[in-house]
C-alpha cells in the first residue's frame, strides 16, 4: 500500500537524490552562493576595467586624430591661398623676374654671379691668415662626442 502512494515513492526519489553532487541543496548552500558571486564580481571588474582602459586609449587616439585633422585643414587653407596668389600675374611676374631672369620689354636682365671661393680675391699671404687651423679627423670626432676644442 506504501508502494502505491504517489507522495511516498516522490519521497523515495527526492531521498535518492539527496546524495547526487549537483542537488538542489548543493546550490542553495550560502558557501557556494558566495563563492559564485565573488568569481562573477571578479570577472565582471576584470571585464569592465579592460574597457575602461580600451575607453582611455581610443579617446586618445581620438583626440590625436582631430588634432591632426586640424592641423591638416589649416595647412589646406594656407595652401589654398597660396595656390590663389600664384594663379595671379602678379606672382607669375615675379617668379619669372627672379627664377628665369627674364625682364620686360626695354629693360635689361642683369645677373650677378657669386664667386664663393675667396683664393681669387686675396693674395697668398691674405689666404694663409684667413685658412682656419687644420684639425685632424680624429680629434673633430673627439670634439663632436666630448664637447672639448
Amino acid at each position: 500500500m506504501l508502494d502505491n502512494n504517489p507522495l511516498d515513492r516522490n519521497n523515495r526519489r527526492y531521498k535518492n537524490s539527496k546524495n547526487n553532487y549537483f542537488s538542489l541543496t548543493f546550490l542553495l548552500n550560502w558557501k557556494f552562493i558566495v563563492i559564485l558571486s565573488l568569481v562573477i564580481s571578479a570577472c565582471s571588474i576584470f571585464w569592465l576595467s579592460d574597457l575602461i582602459i580600451s575607453k582611455n586609449i581610443l579617446d586618445k587616439h581620438y583626440q590625436e586624430l582631430k588634432s591632426e585633422i586640424s592641423n591638416l585643414k589649416a595647412e589646406s587653407i594656407i595652401l589654398e591661398s597660396e595656390l590663389e596668389y600664384l594663379e595671379t600675374d602678379e606672382a607669375l611676374e615675379l617668379l619669372a623676374r627672379q627664377e628665369l631672369s627674364w625682364a620686360k620689354p626695354g629693360e635689361i636682365a642683369v645677373r650677378f654671379l657669386v664667386n664663393n671661393t675667396t683664393e681669387n680675391c686675396l693674395t697668398t699671404s691674405e689666404n694663409i691668415k684667413l685658412k682656419p687651423k687644420q684639425i685632424p679627423n680624429w680629434e673633430k670626432w673627439w670634439n663632436i662626442f666630448w664637447g672639448t676644442n
